[in-house]
């Protein structure tokens, strides 16, 4: 099997079967697709990182609150700025990169605050 990247991330796959036909396959992966994908990978690593550091520091309910409203935040500005991007608005985009960006990145930094004086 072999797969040709085209334009716009399609994918041209052109299999030769057993009695030597040729066939192809389109196989379209747009920006959304990525983005989506993406973004549950994201989501994953950052609930498995607040588990394992749940069970080094044990949060309490405002640590986790603080912590899970920031990741959200974080992944939110990601997602706002891939689709932004995708639909040509490249100012809304950054807008929404430094509005949902810089508000998460304070929320944890607020988490991280409380999760260090509880565990002392």
């Amino acid at each position: 099997m072999i797969m040709l990247l085209l334009r716009h991330s399609t994918a041209l796959k052109v299999k030769v079967t057993t009695d030597f036909k040729i066939k192809y396959e389109i196989m379209i992966f747009t920006g959304i697709e990525i983005l989506f994908f993406t973004l549950g990978v994201i989501t994953t690593l950052s609930a498995i990182a607040l588990i394992h550091w749940n069970k080094n520091y044990h949060f309490s309910w405002k640590s986790w609150a603080l912590l899970i409203l920031g990741f959200f935040l974080l992944i939110f500005s990601i997602a706002w700025a891939a689709s932004s991007v995708l639909e040509g608005e490249p100012r809304s985009a950054s807008m929404g990169l430094v509005l949902f960006g810089v508000l998460g990145l304070i929320i944890l930094a607020l988490g991280r605050n409380v999760v260090m004086k509880e565990s002392k």
